[in-house]
């Protein structure tokens, strides 16, 4: 009975610890937004930038006019291989609308340095 009761337990304990460390895996419900989005307008990224990217993000987003119309405007970092230099800035703004996104202005700055890089990458 006494090994029982150890064995139940020794199973309870490891299941408590080992949700304790994928519940502080978890993405918090903006960080999971922002990545649905850019799932959203992965398509439209690599058609501008034509090259391998990180340190996705989104700077800025905000409603147009009182419909479900967006301005979104996201930034990324390419590079050529294995995440080495040279690393290029890629400023993209796109209209999100119900029917179609549009990339409407596209910035980029080439060679940036490590400090920029660091920089996007927090």
């Amino acid at each position: 009975m006494r090994k029982h009761l150890i064995l139940i337990l020794g199973i309870t304990f490891i299941f408590l610890t080992t949700t304790n460390v994928y519940a502080q895996n978890e993405l918090k419900r903006e960080e999971l937004l922002e990545e649905a989005l850019i799932v959203r307008y992965l398509p439209h990224i690599l058609e501008v930038t034509d090259n391998l990217f990180m340190c996705e993000r989104i700077t800025n987003i905000k409603r147009l006019g009182g419909n479900r119309d967006h301005e979104v405007v996201i930034e990324v970092v390419t590079f050529e291989k294995a995440h080495m230099p040279p690393y290029n800035l890629f400023r993209i703004k796109l209209i999100d609308t119900l029917d179609k996104i549009t990339v409407t202005e596209v910035e980029r700055t080439e060679n940036i340095s490590s400090e920029q890089l660091q920089k996007q990458s927090s």
